[in-house]
């Protein structure tokens, strides 16, 4: 009994772990950053190195999920990791520095809550969310540009730096640049809105700017004078002579161009600004892009008064062919449709989207554009003699030769079907027309006879089409508002040795070949799909076409060596 006693005593604390340690679920949403290779881990703490968990996302939702058995009344602690590469790769953790979710005194890892049962555990990646569902992003600090006129430093000195409370002081980690060498020197850096206190350094702490307390541009804390300002917002700070509060030299400003290219490609030969009587060539200024942003930016020295048009130019091309098109824009300016300055009598900045007439330096989003596809049937018999069709309209300045069709081949068989896609806006009113060998012909509407597909502009008519929210297909015969030639569809075939008959068709269509031999039959869409294919030893066949969209077909027949192509059309 004493044995029985003492075997129950030994085993008892076990039996209350085992009753203690339960299956927890861990899923975290990582749709907010770039996953890498490795994947998502959950560890540290309780669970254990950085690779202890491994998590895994089959549906692809951004959802990571994983699971451990885990002592639910320990509490400890734990994290998630981007793609470690090993159990040690501590650098790879989500960073909730500063976060209420973080435990200071234990590196800023998540606390493990007690539980008693199996339980699911939800988070989003790098934030506090009680759940899967991630917060919408923060916006970015605002965006903040110092600008130092060097010129009349007589020292030695290679950088020159911005310190300030927003960077702790810290010597070198916000260089500044003059590209252009005219020794002012810009840096653009995004800050948090308040007051901030700041000076410009050179060579980290080689040297600095020394200001007495009480000077205009200054605030003195703690026995130290230092420039101060208010960041409420994107801003360019004035620009200063060093040690300064004002320019160097009072006859003159200092003109900042800055240009978001949020929407666009920046060509790898870079962005350029000039224009006008006093901006330069097409390739004399360069911009530097804004580390971090879709902002690129350049600061010149001009004179009290100055005054030009400019454009922005994405890519190197000394004739101008860069240039952004603001044709029709409110900010377009003369015959060449340029941006102009104010007259500067102090320094002036601009802070715009590239192609748009915005003054806050923010890009519209992007319209949705959709596919549009327009097809022309030229085998109606009024159809004029052509070399080339091409489609003309408001949403290509009524180009005769900007979007030239090509036509339709069913196998090495021209159709005389003409197509052209393009990509248009959604909610665009269109006229269009189609027009023959750049404006050479094009088609003549009137305002009795094709009512149904065009509208009177003036005394020009021209086909009307509004662009919606999914891509469509505009099929029509040439100088007319029907969908297939009726008229001529099946005529002009040469040495005919099959008949296809009735045409236009409906329900029935009947082939009867030149002889009783074996004949294969193949219904082909304009798209080059088969859409039925028939064979018979009679030498006829009577196709049912019903369940066929309605359009225009080629009908390939095969009898022994004889082959035939005709055109259909499904009514």
């Amino acid at each position: 009994m004493k044995k029985i006693y003492a075997l129950l005593m030994l085993t008892l604390p076990l039996l209350g772990f085992a009753q203690n340690t339960h299956v927890v679920t861990f899923k975290v949403n990582a749709a907010n950053i770039t996953v890498g290779p490795n994947g998502v881990y959950a560890g540290g703490g309780v669970i254990g190195g950085s690779d202890a968990v491994a998590l895994s996302d089959p549906d692809g939702d951004g959802i990571w999920e994983g699971t451990d058995t885990l002592d639910g009344t320990a509490g400890g602690n734990f994290i998630f990791f981007n793609s470690p590469t090993g159990s040690s790769d501590w650098g790879t953790k989500e960073n909730l520095n500063g976060l209420p979710c973080a435990d200071p005194a234990n590196y800023d890892d998540r606390i493990m809550p007690t539980f008693g049962q199996d339980t699911t555990l939800e988070f989003c990646f790098g934030t506090c969310a009680p759940s899967t569902v991630c917060p919408p992003p923060p916006p970015p600090p605002p965006l903040v540009t110092f600008i130092v006129d060097m010129t009349e430093y007589t020292g030695t000195y290679t950088t020159v730096y911005v310190n300030g409370t927003f960077n702790g002081w810290c010597g070198t980690c916000n260089p500044m640049t003059d590209p252009d060498g005219d020794s002012v020197w810009t840096v653009a850096l995004p800050i948090d809105t308040g007051a901030i206190e700041w000076k410009f350094t050179l060579d980290g702490w080689t040297a600095q700017e020394n200001f007495t307390a009480g000077t205009s541009c200054t605030v003195t804390n703690g026995g130290f004078t230092n420039r101060g300002g208010n960041v409420t917002g994107d801003e360019i700070f004035k620009g200063v002579c060093f040690n300064e509060c004002y320019s160097c030299d009072t006859n003159e400003v200092y003109a900042t161009f800055q240009v978001n290219m949020k929407n666009q490609t920046v060509d790898t030969t870079g962005l350029f600004v000039g224009g006008g009587a006093g901006m330069g060539g097409p390739t004399d200024n360069m911009l530097e892009n804004i580390a971090g942003t879709e902002m690129w930016t350049a600061t010149f020295v001009k004179p009290v008064g100055f005054h030009s048009d400019y454009i922005f130019l994405n890519g190197f091309n000394s004739g101008w062919g860069t240039k952004e098109n603001l044709a029709g824009l409110p900010c377009a300016y003369g015959q060449w449709n340029d941006r102009t300055t104010d007259t500067m009598l102090t320094d002036w900045s601009i802070r715009t989207c590239y192609e748009v007439c915005s003054t806050d330096g923010l890009c519209p989003v992007p319209p949705v554009q959709q596919s549009i596809h327009f097809v022309v049937d030229m085998n109606a018999s009024y159809a004029p003699t052509f070399t080339q069709p091409y489609v003309s309209g408001n949403f290509n300045s009524w180009s005769g030769d900007a979007m030239p069709m090509t036509e339709i081949m069913v196998g090495m068989v021209g159709t005389n079907v003409w197509e052209y896609t393009a990509m248009i806006d959604e909610n665009t009113s269109l006229e269009y027309k189609f027009t023959l060998d750049n404006w050479a012909n094009q088609e003549q509407f009137d305002t009795i006879n094709h009512t149904a597909c065009t509208q009177d502009f003036g005394g020009f008519v021209n086909r009307v089409y509004t662009v919606g929210s999914t891509g469509d297909t505009l099929t029509y015969c040439f100088n007319s508002c029907a969908s297939n030639c009726a008229s001529s569809v099946g005529m002009g075939e040469e040495e005919l040795n099959f008949t296809v008959m009735p045409n236009p068709a409906n329900d029935v269509l009947n082939i009867i070949g030149r002889s009783s031999e074996k004949m294969t039959v193949e219904v082909i869409s304009l798209n080059g799909r088969t859409m039925m294919n028939e064979s018979t030893q009679s030498g006829s066949v009577k196709l049912n076409v019903s369940f066929l969209p309605r359009a225009l077909y080629l009908v390939h027949i095969t009898q022994g060596d004889i082959h035939q192509y005709s055109r259909v059309s499904l009514n």
